[in-house]
């Protein structure tokens, strides 16, 4: 009887354990993994409040971090990475950090220091150089853009950088000349790199010698003329030959003159004494050149590096008939270049000494008898007056005079053959 009862105890109590599991307490682990690498930005000299340093996913930027502070370790999805640099006149993304599950990459930035001289690059007229800066570390050029503000070479300054380990070279655009230049430099850890990229002295000079007028210009009868020698330097876009054979006289327009960011003309009319003016030199087979106008007629310049061009201007300085009667003269130019459809060119004077110039006669350079208002081919200019002229042509003064009883008849002429050097 007593086994009878112990049995069915023990058979309760099994009972009873099998149905209440929850009488026993139990820990259930569940481990999940992702897919991170990690990412640790070292830039132990960085100024980080000057520059904006972030990673971001490279198809999609709304997934982005900001970077703070040397040696910090941020979780990123595998996949490629994106790198951006801002600030301080720099924009620089590079998009070649592929990063693996569980894998750490280091990205070493370095202070880059960009500077020069200038005075190499100053110049008075024509091209300016400037300063670019490239990248050479990813496959795909999409991968890696390196923009910085316009810099030009002339004003001496420096740039100062933020930058991963790599190679990447300094070049020179604006100047045709010095196209393809460049001066590479390396970053390899974060120690600060100085690159110096003061350019290669390549400009030359133009040298332009001023006459001592015996008079002052001349004015025409006209009451809105100015009794004053126009002379310009400039640059040209097309060759002389072919724009003096479509455009005769030779006048000067906005749209004629080359363009760039620096000085494309000067005003030289009213100064005296040798001046001398830096350039480079355009490329060969460039039309666009270097031109000396006086009084509509045009001198082109050659130019070479670190030679001296030089270019003498003359003086027509028209005396008085006998010495005390006043009169007048007419000027013609006799072109050097061959082919033009009228060999002497008539001198007709313009308003003003500004570039942008209106042409005081009418069309084709006919003028008006200051008397009668009769049509002449060219225009007087009075005597007791002084006329400009560049080198390379020939001229033809043809002078006139009035009698006592109103009669203009045309007097001698003279030739002023400017063709043969000094």
């Amino acid at each position: 009887m007593l086994w009878r009862r112990l049995s069915i105890l023990v058979l309760t109590v099994a009972a009873w354990g099998m149905i209440s599991p929850a009488a026993r307490a139990e820990n259930i682990n569940i481990n999940p993994t992702a897919d991170f690498g990690y990412v640790v930005v070292n830039a132990p000299d960085a100024d980080f409040a000057r520059f904006n340093v972030s990673l971001y996913k490279q198809n999609d930027t709304s997934y982005q971090a900001q970077v703070t502070q040397t040696g910090q370790k941020l979780r990123v999805y595998a996949g490629k990475t994106c790198l951006r640099i801002s600030g301080n006149g720099l924009q620089y993304i590079r998009c070649n950090y592929q990063l693996a599950k569980d894998q750490t990459i280091a990205i070493d930035l370095a202070k880059v220091g960009i500077h020069w001289d200038g005075t190499p690059a100053k110049v008075d007229i024509g091209q300016r150089l400037h300063l670019g800066v490239s990248g050479s570390n990813v496959n795909t050029a999409t991968d890696e853009t390196y923009q910085i503000t316009d810099v030009k070479l002339e004003d001496a300054a420096q740039l100062n950088h933020l930058l991963p380990t790599g190679n990447y070279a300094a070049f020179y655009t604006g100047v045709d000349i010095m196209s393809g230049e460049s001066k590479p430099f390396s970053v390899t850890s974060t120690s600060p790199v100085d690159v110096d990229v003061t350019p290669d002295d390549k400009r030359a000079t133009i040298s332009v010698t001023l006459p001592k007028p015996k008079f002052a210009g001349p004015a025409t009868s006209d009451p809105g003329d100015y009794s004053t020698n126009t002379i310009m330097l400039l640059t040209r876009q097309g060759s002389p030959e072919g724009y003096r054979k479509s455009n005769n006289p030779y006048t000067i327009a906005k749209t004629d003159v080359g363009q760039g960011d620096g000085a494309q003309q000067i005003d030289l009319s009213g100064r005296s004494g040798p001046l001398q003016f830096l350039a480079y030199p355009y490329k060969q087979g460039d039309t666009t050149h270097y031109e000396i106008v006086a009084n509509e007629i045009e001198y082109p310049i050659s130019v070479t590096s670190l030679q001296t061009s030089t270019v003498s201007l003359s003086s027509l300085d028209i005396e008085p008939f006998n010495g005390n009667i006043d009169g007048f003269y007419k000027v013609w130019a006799q072109s050097p270049i061959s082919g033009l459809s009228a060999d002497w060119i008539p001198l007709s004077w313009v308003t003003g000494n500004s570039y942008y110039r209106e042409r005081m006669a009418e069309s084709n350079g006919v003028g008006s008898d200051p008397k009668t208002g009769k049509p002449l081919t060219g225009t007087l200019f009075p005597t007791s007056s002084s006329l400009i002229v560049v080198p390379g042509w020939k001229y033809l003064i043809r002078t006139y005079a009035y009698d006592q009883l109103g009669e203009l008849q045309e007097q001698s002429d003279f030739t002023a053959d400017l063709t043969v050097p000094n």
